[in-house]
């Protein structure tokens, strides 16, 4: 829906005279940046873990931003 109104937008300048081409440009950019970035967060990663009083490691499998979430509790308790 927001590409369509972008596409509405760009077809009402580009009647008018005004330049569209820049500003849907712009537009698309920032979007795909903000899908990426969400994409990103939402991609799984797996560590192994140590665990006491055995030789196996366990694998443990968390989002991006849950480690991130981890990643910051730790280092705030240094």
């Amino acid at each position: 829906m927001h590409k369509m109104m972008i596409a509405a937008m760009a077809a009402t300048m580009a009647t008018t005279g005004a330049i569209a081409a820049p500003v849907a440009e712009i537009e698309t950019v920032e979007e795909n940046t903000t899908v990426k970035a969400k994409a990103d967060d939402e991609r799984k990663v797996c560590h192994k873990q140590a665990t006491s009083g055995s030789r196996f490691e366990r694998k443990v499998c968390k989002t991006v931003a849950e480690w991130r979430e981890i990643a910051e509790r730790e280092g705030l308790d240094d």
